[in-house]
């Protein structure tokens, strides 16, 4: 009896018939089997089932790009499945994720300083304007690049600095301490270069003397220092410009004036003063306030009048310095008037002292003619005689105008 050994090869899911049987599973089986001649075989068979082959895998492309999976070509984002034949000639199931890297696109606005370049890929721009430019990204992916390219100015500083004498400047890097021009090439806040130009000047610190008179009893303030004693002092003050200034201060201290004054009064008579009214004879002693004057002592010393003088000034009358005798019913006539005297003679005089005009009435009165002719206008003098009715006898003489 024939013994047959064989050994077989199956993909998953194939099987094979042995006489009446079929096998698809790994492992050795015997069969006896009748051959044409009537006679029986012992054949013994080794099976071996390959396994099921699946692959799962997760693909990036760039977008417009595509890959080709067996037969198949994909370009579109997506998860798909394909049969493909293996090696062995069995079949194999491949899971494919497919995913897309964005193609980016990006805008950039680009600063530089005057005389700078930028390079964008393999370019190098050195002049203001906008570029696009294709480059790869670290995918292997084309992205599309936008650059605004815009220039600082490279600025130029003119400065006029003015220092207090023994002060300094710093710029940049450098200090100054004496007057001139200077020039600095410094950083601006966006890294550029600037060149500054500075003309340093100095203030005077002046020194001053003066001599101030100051009152009796008042301050004088110079800075912080308060001074009421004479003598000479020194203060260093500040000026408007904030420096230093030497003043040399010659102070004077005014003594009190003292005014006196002298004057007379009638009996029963008063003085009006601005210091006030006075009725009685006596001395009478003040300070008195100036503003912006020093202030000062005054006295007033009031004596009675004698009476013959008193006597003289109250023959009080009134005479007028003009008139006109246009016949208007209104200041017509030039005449004196007393309640206390009795005119004896009115006398008129022209400029040449030619006597126009004379009356010895008891009311004299001039009407402004002579000889009966109106008098042309003019400056005329007049005299008047008269006696007080103390007895005294008056004398006037003074000056009337005559107008039309």
């Amino acid at each position: 009896m024939p013994n047959i050994e064989y050994s077989e090869l199956l993909c998953f899911g194939d099987s094979i018939t042995v006489g009446d049987n079929f096998y698809f599973n790994t492992g050795i089986y015997i069969d006896t089997l009748e051959s044409v001649a009537g006679c029986d075989s012992i054949v013994k068979l080794d099976i071996q089932v390959l396994d099921l082959v699946e692959l799962t895998q997760e693909i990036y492309l760039c977008n417009g790009d595509s890959m080709l999976v067996g037969s198949n070509n994909y370009m579109l984002a997506g998860n798909y499945i394909d049969i493909l034949q293996s090696i062995s000639g069995c079949d194999s199931i491949v899971y494919t994720d497919l995913k897309l890297y964005d193609n980016p696109e990006i805008n950039q606005e680009v600063f530089l300083c005057n005389g700078d370049a930028v390079q964008v890929g393999g370019s190098v721009y050195s002049n203001p304007g906008i570029y696009v430019d294709t480059l790869s990204t670290s995918y292997g992916c084309d992205s599309i690049v936008y650059t605004s390219l815009k220039f600082y100015d490279n600025p130029e500083i003119n400065q006029e600095v003015y220092l207090c004498i023994g002060d300094t400047v710093q710029i940049g890097n450098s200090i100054y301490s004496t007057p001139g021009i200077y020039v600095d090439t410094l950083t601006t806040l966006y890294g550029c270069d600037s060149i500054v130009y500075t003309s340093l000047k100095f203030y005077d610190n002046p020194e001053i003397n003066q001599e101030v008179y100051l009152c009796n009893g008042d301050t004088l303030y110079i800075g912080e220092s308060l001074y009421i004693s004479p003598g000479v002092y020194v203060d260093t003050l500040s000026s408007s410009f904030g420096c230093d200034s030497i003043i040399n201060t010659n102070l004077i201290l005014l003594e009190t004036e003292k005014v006196y004054e002298s004057t007379k009064i009638c009996e029963g008579d008063s003085i009006t003063h601005n210091l006030g009214i006075f009725f009685n004879p006596g001395t009478y002693t003040f300070l008195v306030e100036i503003e912006n004057e020093c202030n000062y002592e005054y006295t007033l010393h009031i004596e009675l009048e004698s009476e013959e003088i008193c006597r003289t000034k109250n023959c009080k009358t009134y005479i007028p310095n003009i008139f006109s005798p246009n016949n208007d019913g209104i200041n017509d006539i030039f005449q004196p008037f007393s309640e206390v005297v009795t005119f004896e003679k009115l006398m008129i005089f022209d400029r040449w002292g030619n006597r126009i005009y004379e009356t010895k009435e008891r009311d004299p009165f001039w009407n402004g003619k002579f000889q009966g002719n109106e008098c042309i206008p003019g400056v005329y003098v007049y005299m008047i005689k008269g006696v007080c009715k103390n007895g005294d006898k008056i004398n006037y003489a003074n000056d009337i105008t005559v107008i039309k």
